[in-house]
């Protein structure tokens, strides 16, 4: 991951590109080449994110499960905006708030559910990106139901 952000700083300013000003930068306007490492990314992130989940799921007190399913959500949250894709950086910050109280407090089946819906909806995020189309409208409604459990 360290590597993967190192090259991408460095793309970004040798084409001029301020750190700040890729985050804001609108989807259609995301480089072809920063999208592609992007959506290498997501499907490394989200394979780590199934993996963590169902060691979650049988063992629900595995820490080291909860600090891999933040960290896939946490890398999400932090790169997605690169190409345009806040909404899906703003889920996956709710998300990383939501499975960091999991080590506080246990997990109802329903928050269950909305995190592996949540990984369930990554492929198609990923699909949308690679389209340069819209995210799932899914993710909108998953992104609310998780603000809830976060408060």
């Amino acid at each position: 991951m360290i590597a993967w952000c190192q090259s991408l700083l460095r793309k970004l300013r040798s084409r001029g590109a301020s750190v700040a000003a890729p985050a804001s930068a609108p989807q259609d306007d995301a480089d072809a080449e920063i999208r592609d490492v992007f959506l290498a990314e997501l499907a490394d992130v989200t394979q780590a994110l199934r993996s963590a989940c169902a060691d979650w799921r049988a063992r629900p007190a595995d820490a080291d499960a909860l600090k891999r399913l933040r960290r896939g959500f946490h890398t999400l949250k932090g790169s997605a905006p690169l190409v345009g894709a806040t909404a899906l950086s703003e889920c996956c910050r709710q998300f990383e708030q939501l499975v960091s109280r999991f080590a506080e407090r246990p997990a109802t089946p329903d928050m269950v559910r909305v995190v592996e819906y949540a990984i369930q909806l990554l492929p198609a995020c990923a699909d949308a990106i690679r389209a340069v189309r819209p995210l799932p409208p899914q993710l909108r409604a998953v992104t609310v139901q998780v603000r809830r459990y976060v408060g």
